[in-house]
């Protein structure tokens, strides 16, 4: 505990030093709205309890998931947990979370998180249908898995006798843009197709519910007996070859894991089967002819050094770390100017008599086979500029690599130079994030080629250091930390921290955790890192202090009891950053809160002490809020410091409170009527749901569910009865709850419909007879009224009205809730509905039939139902009874009082074709019907 610290604020207000507590933003720092975690010292939290505690805190409800998908340990002791992200089952394409564990806890995480899906997922296409769609969006005339040939050769890379180019079917949600926006996620099949005439890779995704193509992706990246080789680009090389005969040998390396091969497609285009070996006689490769075959041993050369770099200075056994073939084709199509990686194999065109073969290029495009099998990172926009940086960056560092003093920063060589590492400018790409020379076009798949000059200059400067200032008139001094330390930080940050949809901010992010991994936390190194991505427009140009928002302290919750003037309070933490940084008396920082749209209100505190590493602060606004309205308000934390390190951790956005509209004694809470969520506030537990629902509904359209999901033997306590159903298992528990007002009254009764069913899988599966711990009470200020409402089957429970004597409250005001408490929710339990409690129709009457449900009281019949102008009403108790018709979204459209003696008749002649809610009440209480017009 650290010791209380007492700050005077330029208006003499006081913040204290606090204690840390349980959620995430307390144990751990937080950035980028959860895309970036950093767990404070000394915390404890296992890969299986990150998701179910911090679920909630990530802003995903049940519907989500994480699945593990890789685990790999790494030269520094870390494991690594790679997760997809999904939703109702379904991958989130692009989504997903890494969680990085040290002696066995989360050391910190990141990831490209989505949230608020809204679609309904309809699977109305069958893939088929979905296949031939995406067929016929390539245009192509043919396709790999077509080719027996071809089928042979994926075997053959893969190592697998299953292995084909048919495409698998997939279902996933996907969005073009890969953004974190859930609303523009929908339900696709996802069909990635090798396509000859043309030749071609793409992957197609096909809107599961219309059949439209949704969107595509580009997926060929453009961009053994030793011999000597004369290579083209090269100079003399020593190569291996294999030996067929004493007279015979080909391009084949067989030393290197699953070998290096290089073949002559002899300006095929479509067809790889037909293409044929390079043959030597000698073993001594000096090949320069008419067909340009010395362009040959620069790709097998330049493979073999990819290999070699990868495997001796990075630990990575080929491209996809399984010790796959490397494999070239040469002489692609005629005068082709351009060289891809199409996820298999590398193919290399001849230019117009250059073939782009050189060790660089040939790095670059195998680099696009380890990005795919890391980070994959998409191929459009920041993703895709990245991902060509990082195979320039490899490309760079390969040819350093192979030829030492004569390398250079070039990409390809002088007649067929493509990108310079060391001035993007003079190529006309961008040497400044969003700077000069940053392309905002759609062509080259977003400016996939040019954006990368930024990451590409950083790893240059990085390297070799620089000073000078940049497009942004920020003047900058890099350190150099030679090419070997930066390259080692741009593949941990590429293998380890980059996800598919990561921009140009997670890949300073990225990097500057792989530095601290590397050399320690404040290290020259971790400096050198974030003052490179100064220079290129990214972040600031030192490790400064960073400010956390951390909590909201009050108010915490929807009430019935919020007023004119509401303390606002909240913390916010000075993260610790390994450089022992501090806030030093007399320096500023501004607080502020605001309101929905309102003004915000801002104050400033001037300490008078030094803050440490760690220590969190606690502000108490001297302006109150005004939340006295009945309404929904989102209220937002900001905490402003001048050097702040991100501002991406400055505040807890939408922090939401409902002051709902009161009950009055005779309303009815029908949960059809748009202004329903007016009049409740939910309290949910991290497990739980609660919310209006058309699958709750009794009468009209909707009704209220309350549900759970994730229950396991390791989360939930079980009980030995229902005592301590309320005091157990707070995360599978939740609330709605209504202000009600009966001033006035002198009796009162509680009048609602109650739908309650548990799940057999207590029972078939774990041997529990445990139905009663699926409950619901009833709660006037936190206070139990009543018994336990338990289910009585898993399946067909009905609607009950239920009533209840409530005369001690009658003349008050008071905060009504149900509470309830649920484990398995109706999609985990395949074939039934879960636990399940529904409410629909909840209100208060002065007079009821103690001991008795309404129903089982006043007995009401319509008939004829549907009718086109009269109904007739049956009760068996005669009396004065009000009647009141709506139609489903709460508009009342017809009131009458009939004196019923035992039939009564109303005419609705006037009314609409429709359905209606018919609601029949006298003093003791009320009924409810549907109703058909025709």
């Amino acid at each position: 505990m650290k010791n209380l610290i007492t700050l005077s604020l330029a208006i003499f207000l006081t913040t204290v030093l606090t204690a840390q507590g349980s959620t995430l933003a307390k144990i751990a720092v937080v950035q980028d709205e959860g895309n970036w975690i950093n767990m404070l010292p000394d915390t404890r939290i296992t890969p299986d309890e990150f998701f179910n505690q911090f679920l909630d805190d990530l802003g995903l409800d049940g519907n989500y998931d994480f699945e593990l998908v890789d685990l790999s340990e790494d030269e520094l002791g870390y494991f690594h947990y790679r997760y997809q992200e999904t939703f109702k089952g379904y991958p989130v394409e692009g989504a997903g979370f890494i969680l990085h564990v040290k002696d066995g806890f989360v050391s910190h995480g990141n990831g490209e998180i989505v949230r608020g899906i809204q679609s309904g997922g309809q699977l109305l296409l069958e893939y088929e249908e979905g296949l031939a769609i995406a067929k016929n969006y390539t245009e192509a005339s043919q396709f790999y898995w077509e080719n027996p040939e071809m089928e042979e050769l994926i075997k053959r890379i893969k190592k697998d006798e299953n292995a084909t180019f048919f495409p698998q079917a997939k279902l996933v949600y996907a969005d073009s843009d890969f953004g974190q926006d859930g609303k523009k996620y929908e339900l696709t099949w996802k069909y990635e197709l090798y396509t000859s005439q043309p030749d071609g890779r793409e992957t197609v995704f096909v809107d599961a519910s219309t059949g439209n193509v949704l969107f595509a992706l580009e997926g060929c990246h453009h961009g053994s007996v030793e011999g000597t080789a004369e290579t083209r680009y090269s100079g003399v090389q020593s190569i291996i070859a294999d030996s067929i005969s004493a007279t015979e040998y080909r391009l084949i390396d067989s030393t290197r894991g699953g070998g290096i091969e290089t073949y002559d497609m002899n300006q095929q285009v479509d067809d790889y089967s037909l293409a044929v070996d390079f043959f030597d006689d000698d073993n001594y490769w000096n090949n320069a002819n008419a067909e340009l075959n010395d362009a040959a041993t620069d790709a097998h050369w330049g493979a073999e050094m990819f290999y070699d770099y990868f495997l001796l200075e990075l630990g990575r056994d080929s491209y996809d770390n399984n010790g796959s073939p490397v494999i070239n084709y040469v002489h692609y199509d005629e005068n082709y100017f351009n060289a891809f990686w199409n996820g298999l194999y590398a193919t290399y065109g001849d230019g117009s008599g250059n073939p782009l073969t050189s060790i660089d290029v040939v790095a670059h495009e195998f680099t696009h086979g380890v990005t795919e099998y890391t980070a994959g990172l998409i191929y459009q926009n920041e993703s895709g500029a990245l991902n060509e940086s990082f195979s320039d960056i490899f490309g760079t560092a390969v040819e350093n690599y192979g030829m030492g003093q004569d390398a250079n920063w070039i990409m390809g060589v002088e007649n067929f130079a493509l990108r310079d590492i060391s001035n993007p400018n003079a190529f006309g790409d961008p040497d400044t994030y969003q700077g000069v020379s940053w392309y905002n076009g759609a062509g080259d798949n977003g400016g996939v080629h040019i954006n990368s000059g930024v990451q590409n200059f950083w790893f240059y400067l990085l390297s070799n250091g620089g000073v000078g200032t940049n497009d942004n008139g920020d003047d900058y001094d890099v350190d150099s930390i030679g090419m070997s330390k930066a390259a080692a930080i741009a593949y941990r940050n590429l293998s380890t921290y980059l996800m598919p949809g990561s921009g140009y901010s997670d890949a300073r992010q990225g990097s500057i955790q792989a530095a601290e991994d590397l050399y320690g936390s404040c290290s020259d190194e971790v400096l050198a890192v974030a003052s490179a991505w100064y220079a290129v427009g990214i972040g600031s140009a030192d490790i400064t202090p960073d400010l956390q928002v951390v909590e909201v302290l009050s108010p915490l919750n929807s009430s019935c009891d919020l007023g004119t003037e509401e303390q606002i309070s909240m913390a916010f933490r000075l993260n610790p950053s390994g450089c022992g940084l501090t806030l030093e008396a007399g320096d500023e920082i501004q607080v502020s809160y605001q309101v929905n749209s309102e003004d915000p209100i801002v104050e400033t505190i001037v300490l008078t002490e030094i803050i440490s590493d760690g220590d969190i602060l606690t502000h108490d606004f001297q302006t109150p809020a005004d939340l006295s309205e009945p309404d929904q308000y989102f209220i937002d934390y900001t905490v402003i410091y001048s050097e702040d390190l991100t501002p991406l951790n400055d505040e807890i956005s939408n922090h939401k409170l409902t002051n709902p509209l009161i009950l009055q004694g005779g309303s009815i809470l029908e949960f059809d009527n748009f202004n329903a969520k007016d009049s409740i506030y939910v309290v949910e537990g991290a497990n739980a749901e609660a919310k209006i629902s058309s699958s709750a509904a009794n009468t009209g359209s909707k009704g209220f569910l309350m549900h759970s999901y994730g229950a396991s033997v390791n989360n939930v306590s079980v009980l030995a009865s229902e005592e301590g159903n309320f005091s157990s298992n707070p995360d599978f528990r939740s609330r709605v709850c209504s202000c009600v007002d009966l001033s006035g009254w002198e009796e009162a009764y509680l009048n609602f419909d109650l739908r309650q069913t548990y799940s057999e899988i207590y029972a078939d599966d774990l041997g529990l007879d445990i139905d009663f711990m699926i409950a619901l009470r009833v709660l006037v200020d936190d206070q139990q009224v009543g018994e336990q409402f338990h289910p009585t089957s898993n399946y067909d429970d009905p609607y009950l009205t239920h009533v209840m004597e409530m005369n001690e409250f009658a003349g008050t005001s008071f905060t009504l809730c149900f509470e309830s408490v649920n484990f398995i929710n109706e999609e985990e339990d395949d074939g039934n509905e879960g636990d399940k409690t529904t409410l629909d129709n909840i209100y208060f009457s002065q007079s009821g039939p103690t001991g008795l449900t309404y129903e089982e009281y006043v007995e009401v019949n319509l008939f004829p139902n549907p009718t086109d102008d009269m109904v007739n009403i049956e009760v068996n108790r005669s009396g004065i009874y009000d009647i009141e018709i709506a139609d489903l979204l709460g508009n009342i459209v017809k009131r009458e009082r009939l004196i019923i003696n035992n039939t009564g008749n109303l005419d609705i002649s006037s009314l609409a074709i429709g359905s209606y809610v018919m609601v029949i009440r006298n003093d003791e209480g009320m009924v409810i019907k549907k109703i058909q017009v025709e």
